[in-house]
């Protein structure tokens, strides 16, 4: 279903792009950019883009809270708990919202779900009336009610509006049971938020996710930019290369490079309601935006730190239509306002917003009917920016006055971070404002050049009964402006895992001192073949992959075809030996030991792959480890045993990183 803006850029692209495009004699993004304006300005087609807002509504609410309450008496307590997350975001009024927490609140005992539990008592805490407060969790004391009548409401909470009485009478019985049943709670609620005992079996999926990043700090760092990256790596540069990341010294299977957060984001629209937006946390029981019915956030810190959703909020419907990295762009521009004045300013900028306009944007490469159709969504999604969500605006009072003498005294400034941005009605307030917006189109054109070729996905593993059907799922993009700096090879030597929206890379195999960082772009020798990995590479990357697999005249296999058979190399000379014949014939190295070795190593891994696809257990992946090292100095690649090695030590590492275990 497309939104107003989508009908009217495809309109309008239809109707003009043949006179709009551009010659290949473009110079910059500005002089793209001034022509394609000039065109709207001058065409018959008028755009004005408007994004419709959402609403909440309690009527909507009130029915998934009629269909829960239905199938918790059927006994079907995930389908209800399921419903009432649907209501609990629709709710508009405290009122229904209390009823809906106090509902939630006894389908997450049924469901032994008591961490989110606790979660939301403490949310029915703060919103319900003084007379439930008083008569549900005891308080008695002078001074918890002192507490109640000036701090009962939280920040969060205070922006649904309090109330006289609630409905919880029929509801009082079961919330003090739920109380005095239920492990970690008593008549005082002690709800405070803690981290959860995965030895206690406790069934918990909202809570804080139990993997977390290793710690780059506490090792030597790359630079003080670069203070996620280990200061075994270094960032060079070639005129075929480009910026690039080398090994300074020897890395071996497993080791932690980089551990790096994005520096803009989003949450892909078909996990708005079951992933927090800020941090990408999993939300069994969410709390809901107060505003909007779009998405949840897993706490408070969370709902209140996100600054750029505050500033998208109720228009997320239609902006969910946009491709991901389309919608990453329009996201830039929220998150980093401030810096976009500076750099209109042409004043510094912070380091983050810095590294991501120097990302490629391969601007010369690109055809004239490409880089027209980017420049093009560039200016219509800052005329949205402008008109529907007023980024950088402020009262008009005096717009329609003209007189530069009066400047000073009709001048209306507006802070954005640090920065004080004359908005008023005087000349001068209007001619910075189109200069913050030109800049604007100008960031939003190299991103929206970008992003399709440096942005990242962020992933997790979704861990089914069977754990050899678990794969990973995305749930969300991200811009990590270093690892943008890793050329591709579709067999990569480091790999990407994602903990909430941060990536952790690890080296895949050894890597050499000098030898170069490649990553994969998701086309890998493994599931594609040759002729699919360049095309899909030139389309999106614009560029033709010349690495091993793809210029070996032996033409690695894919995972079907190859070889189940090892052919054994010397390691000292790297000629072909014979397992009857284990002494090199090239240089007389005796192999045999090493040889046994091997062989020993490779029947305890498939043990170990067939116990892990069961149970995934990873307790011994040491022997996976052990014989991928091996294979490195003996083996020829790539073989069958090989490469499931290295996807059961991909698993591992994701066990460590973002994963939902599906409950049904």
């Amino acid at each position: 279903m497309y939104s107003q803006f989508e009908r009217q850029y495809s309109d309008f692209l239809r109707n003009h792009l043949t006179r709009l495009q551009v010659q290949n004699n473009r110079s910059s993004e500005e002089t793209l950019l001034s022509h394609v304006t000039s065109h709207l300005h001058s065409s018959d087609t008028a755009f004005s883009p408007t994004l419709s807002k959402s609403y909440k509504s309690d009527e909507l609410a009130r029915a998934h809270v009629g269909f829960a309450e239905v199938l918790a008496e059927e006994g079907n307590h995930l389908l209800a708990l399921s419903e009432l997350c649907e209501a609990i975001k629709n709710s508009a009024a405290t009122e229904s919202l209390v009823l809906i927490v106090a509902v939630r609140i006894v389908v997450l005992s049924k469901l032994s779900l008591n961490y989110e539990m606790r979660a939301d008592l403490k949310l029915l805490k703060s919103i319900c009336c003084k007379r439930c407060f008083k008569s549900i969790f005891n308080s008695n004391s002078k001074e918890e009610q002192n507490s109640n009548d000036e701090t009962h409401f939280s920040p969060i909470t205070r922006r649904f509006d309090p109330i006289e009485q609630c409905p919880l009478t029929k509801l009082k019985r079961e919330i003090l049971r739920v109380l005095n049943q239920a492990p970690g709670t008593s008549t005082s609620v002690n709800t405070e938020e803690k981290s959860v005992n995965t030895s206690t079996g406790e069934k918990c999926h909202n809570p804080p996710r139990q993997c977390t990043p290793p710690d780059l700090v506490t090792q030597t760092v790359l630079s003080e930019e670069y203070n996620f990256v280990t200061s075994k790596l270094q960032i060079a540069e070639s005129e075929e290369r480009g910026r690039f990341v080398v090994a300074k010294e020897d890395l071996h299977i497993g080791d932690v490079l980089v551990v790096e957060e994005a520096q803009v984001w989003t949450v892909l629209p078909g996990k708005w309601s079951s992933h927090c937006q800020y941090c990408l946390n999993i939300c069994r029981a969410p709390l809901p935006c107060p505003k909007c019915p779009d998405v949840v956030f897993c706490s408070v810190d969370c709902l209140s730190t996100d600054t750029v959703h505050q500033m998208e909020c109720g228009y997320l419907p239609e902006l969910q239509s946009l491709p991901k990295m389309v919608y990453l762009a329009f996201r830039t521009i929220l998150k980093y306002r401030r810096d976009i004045v500076h750099y209109s300013r042409k004043k510094d900028t912070s380091v983050e917003f810095t590294q991501l306009m120097s990302l490629i944007t391969n601007f010369q490469s690109r055809s004239p009917v490409d880089i027209t159709k980017r420049a093009t969504l560039a200016l219509f999604l800052s005329n949205i920016l402008r008109n529907t969500l007023a980024v950088f605006s402020t009262c008009n009072k005096y717009s329609f006055i003209n007189r530069p003498d009066l400047a000073a005294e009709l001048c209306s400034r507006v802070s954005v971070g640090d920065v004080d941005i004359c908005m008023g009605g005087c000349v001068k307030g209007r001619l910075e404002l189109e200069s913050i917006y030109n800049t604007t189109q100008i960031v939003l054109l190299k991103c929206l050049q970008s992003y399709p070729c440096n942005a990242h996905e962020i992933s997790e593993l979704q861990i089914t009964k069977q754990f050899r059907y678990s794969a990973n799922a995305d749930i969300g993009a991200g811009a990590f402006p270093f690892l943008s700096l890793l050329n591709h090879s579709c067999n990569p030597n480091v790999v990407r895992h994602s903990v909430g929206r941060g990536t952790i890379l690890r080296a895949l195999r050894k890597i050499a001192a000098g030898e170069e960082l490649l990553d994969n772009y998701g086309y890998h020798y493994a599931t594609h073949a040759v002729p699919e990995r360049r095309r899909a590479l030139r389309s999106q990357y614009l560029f033709t992959c010349g690495c091993g697999p793809c210029s070996d005249r032996k033409n690695w296999p894919t995972f079907e075809d190859v070889q189940r058979s090892v052919t054994v190399r010397c390691c000292r000379c790297n000629s072909p030996l014979l397992k009857k014949r284990p002494t090199c014939g090239t240089c007389g190295k005796n192999a045999s030991k090493a040889l046994q070795k091997m062989d020993r190593v490779a029947i305890e891994a498939s043990k170990f792959i067939q116990t892990f696809i069961s149970d995934s257990d990873p307790s011994n992946s040491s022997i996976i480890f052990e014989f991928l090292k091996l294979c490195e100095i003996h083996a020829e690649l790539p073989f069958r045993l090989y490469n499931e090695c290295q996807e059961v030590i991909k698993q591992v590492w994701n066990l460590q990183s973002n994963s939902k275990t599906l409950l049904t």
